[in-house]
């Protein structure tokens, strides 16, 4: 797939299906992300109208057997992840700085999670029922619900598309685009004046209205494909601690599900401030194991919320010449064929003046 003027077209040059009327903003700011979202419902048709009655947007919807509809033109405006933060986007002072302006989003046609076993299926509301073999088992990245449910999972049509579509996407935009992050991702730290990101409401989860796409979706090795990286491999990031008080935050031992010790921002041997650059080494549901190194130099380590990590792509340049040179390994090599001694001696001679054989001078009498 490829980007011509801001709009998906399939290899052949035929463009995709593209929905219109739906209700979008002004320009994008930039594209720095891509936002994995899925739509809570049983067809893209059935998004597409919701966000008709409801008056929202998104770029792309890919249905369950991988057909692409898209919604917004990609340099404009969709209203996709509502009150949202992510490293240095996004704070409670301005409410309308949040990734929408500065995101792709892409809905993931899938019912999420909530389902619960009766019998011999699945059931969500009473009145949607699954299989066993479309549910996958678990827990959101931010721990709901506690003792795990039923999530619906993403057939591998769908998620080939959406890799597809995610490489054209970062090919077309790549001087800009920094890293793909899931909608439970970038739920606002603040609002109104209180911290809401780290509370623990009754049902014992920080993020309760946004847990998609959720646990099904492969979110590390498709962020590993889509963006050319060796999934788990070490990665930079540079810290942004966006109004937050204190402006610095001391590392912990142990990821936590509530993050109560992150919250204390105790100073310390491991302490971070904002703009330091780290390298992530490890991930667990929304903390980052990082690396980082004192005044003196030496290095130290501990776990961080990925929220506050801005990821540092490697140059334009660079990626070209990674390219290049994957190009040249995969063209296809000449093959020599074995060698045949005999024909060799013969091939040797060929073309060659023969030699006159020697004769003795002649001596006249």
């Amino acid at each position: 797939m490829k980007v011509i003027n801001d709009l998906l077209y399939e290899d052949d040059g035929t463009q995709c299906q593209f929905e219109k009327d739906i209700k979008y903003g002004g320009d994008l700011a930039a594209c720095e992300y891509i936002v994995m979202h899925c739509t809570t419902g049983p067809t893209a048709q059935s998004a597409i109208s919701s966000f008709h009655r409801e008056g929202l947007s998104t770029h792309l919807v890919i249905d369950r057997d991988g057909t692409v509809t898209q919604c917004v033109p990609f340099n404009k405006i969709a209203w996709h992840t509502g009150s949202s933060q992510w490293a240095d986007k996004g704070y409670r002072a301005v409410d309308s700085d949040n990734l929408s302006n500065y995101s792709i989003g892409i809905e993931m046609v899938n019912w999420e999670g909530d389902f619960y076993k009766v019998d011999d299926h699945w059931v969500k509301q009473k009145k949607i029922s699954l299989p066993d073999e479309d549910i996958f088992f678990g827990i959101s990245k931010h721990g709901y619900p506690v003792h795990g449910c039923g999530w619906q999972k993403y057939p591998p049509e769908q998620i080939e598309k959406a890799v597809e579509v995610v490489k054209a996407l970062v090919a077309a935009y790549s001087e800009t685009l920094l890293d793909v992050v899931g909608h439970e991702d970038i739920k606002k730290e603040w609002e109104n004046g209180e911290q809401v990101f780290f509370k623990n409401d009754k049902q014992g989860d920080p993020n309760t209205d946004r847990e998609d796409p959720g646990p099904a979706f492969p979110m590390a090795s498709f962020r590993a494909r889509v963006l050319a990286l060796q999934e788990g491999a070490p990665e930079d990031f540079e810290v942004f601690f966006r109004d937050v008080v204190p402006d610095y935050r001391w590392l912990i031992d142990q990821p936590e599900l509530y993050g109560r010790n992150w919250k204390q921002g105790r100073t310390g041997p491991k302490a971070l401030a904002s703009h330091d650059i780290v390298q992530v080494v490890e991930r667990k549901d929304w903390w980052a194991k990082v690396v980082a190194k004192n005044i003196d130099g030496t290095p130290f380590e501990g776990w961080m919320p990925e929220r506050y990590l801005k990821r540092i792509p490697p140059p334009v340049k660079e990626k070209e010449a990674l390219k290049e040179k994957e190009e040249i390994v995969a063209q296809p090599q000449a093959v020599i064929p074995p060698v045949n001694e005999a024909a060799e001696e013969i091939n040797k001679d060929k073309g060659k003046v023969p030699k006159k054989p020697h004769q003795p001078p002649i001596i006249p009498v």
